[in-house]
């Protein structure tokens, strides 16, 4: 699939509105994730070209000034399909392996020819946090480009880049949805076909298989019997008694969706039935205030409103530091993320991932959903039951 020339050009649009506001007369893009959002490959499901244009060695970089027609810049074994994926919305420049940073000279002879006076470049310096847009390239060839443009400032873009991947567009929701139904397929039947003493890898297995039928890319599954151990394990089996979290991960367009639900090897305790019901009520409770104008800190205050009524305090300590929940998108974790420093205002189109998690002595119970910004709510596209499963 492609998105074709009109989403991109409105995407630049937005960016170039951006650039007005903060005085940027261009950035330079070098993250892989937003130079696939400025056309490099979103809405393609190649994993290869994902895999190998990702790599710092093959850089993509795109240089949109605030006027004038955006550039990529190009390893020439991507250029046709780049060019198949923005449909003639930007320009292209290609170069080619040779001498080490070869996309340097072209990318300073784009800046120089679209912005001759080069005076404000933004670029992805980042600040440290845990959704900075990060360089694509070795530092040491964006300061060799810096070094070539002696008469620009450069600024830190990171805020401005991140602003307009927040809100998705009609096109990355419909690859948001298609991947979440895909994980909602999955869940449908992945309970009956995990057997006890299979293994956490063996339940990873069936999972891909399972999202991979129903036309996504499997890219994050975890399947634990300890909540401490996040990466599923080959030599541990589900035994009678033990709780599975089982979090699936999928990708349509290279748009990530990604949510968990909770099964019990055996029958479940009343206990065990108790703490799921709970974690689910309280996503369900932040699923339906969520709504433009709100915030995540707001939410994370209702979340703790909820815990006190449902006498949870002790469970989980809930702190401005806690997060309970992030945004997706091009990453499986983006910005805003849910926690209590976090101050943005939620806009129609944002898409969260809410995950609260109850703890207990044995395990956490967790009911994850995922809830698009409407323009008048939240709507909550993740539909598998959210019922404590039985592995029998």
């Amino acid at each position: 699939m492609t998105f074709g020339r009109s989403e991109f050009e409105a995407r630049y649009e937005r960016l170039r509105t951006a650039l007005r506001e903060t005085g940027m007369d261009a950035v330079l893009v070098t993250n892989p994730e937003t130079v696939e959002y400025l056309g490099a490959g979103a809405g393609l499901d190649l994993a290869w070209y994902r895999q190998f244009s990702r790599s710092i060695d093959f850089p993509t970089i795109a240089v949109v000034p605030e006027t004038g027609v955006p550039t990529l810049i190009v390893h020439n074994v991507f250029e046709d399909v780049v060019r198949q994926a923005t449909d003639g919305a930007c320009e292209l420049r290609t170069y080619y392996e040779g001498e080490a940073r070869s996309y340097v000279p072209p990318t300073v002879d784009t800046l120089t020819d679209i912005c001759p006076a080069v005076p404000n470049v933004g670029i992805e310096i980042g600040a440290g946090t845990t959704t900075d847009l990060k360089l694509g390239v070795p530092l040491g060839a964006m300061q060799a480009i810096q070094e070539r443009l002696p008469h620009a400032e450069f600024l830190d873009a990171g805020d401005v880049l991140r602003s307009v991947r927040m809100a998705k567009t009609d096109a990355e929701r419909s690859c948001i949805r298609r991947a979440t139904a895909a994980i909602d397929a999955a869940f449908e039947r992945v309970f009956a076909e995990i057997e006890p003493g299979m293994s956490e890898t063996d339940v990873v297995a069936i999972c891909n298989r399972l999202v991979s039928e129903h036309g996504a890319r499997p890219v994050w599954t975890l399947a634990c019997t300890n909540p401490f151990e996040i990466l599923p394990r080959p030599d541990v089996t589900l035994d009678p008694g033990d709780t599975l979290f089982l979090d699936i991960g999928a990708t349509v367009g290279g748009y990530h969706s990604d949510y968990n639900r909770m099964a019990v090897v055996g029958e479940p305790s009343a206990e065990q039935i108790e703490h799921n019901r709970m974690a689910a009520a309280v996503t369900n409770e932040l699923a339906d205030a969520v709504e433009p104008g709100t915030t995540p800190a707001d939410i994370v205050d209702l979340c703790r409103a909820e815990y006190r009524s449902r006498g949870l305090g002790s469970t989980l300590g809930l702190t401005s530091e806690t997060k309970i929940g992030h945004s997706i998108g091009l990453t499986l974790s983006e910005a805003p993320q849910l926690t209590g420093y976090d101050e943005t205002t939620l806009e129609p189109g944002m898409v969260l991932c809410i995950e609260p998690a109850v703890l207990t002595d044995e395990a956490f119970f967790m009911s994850e959903q995922i809830v698009i910004v409407t323009d008048d709510g939240g709507e909550i596209v993740s539909s598998a039951d959210q019922k404590l499963a039985s592995i029998t």
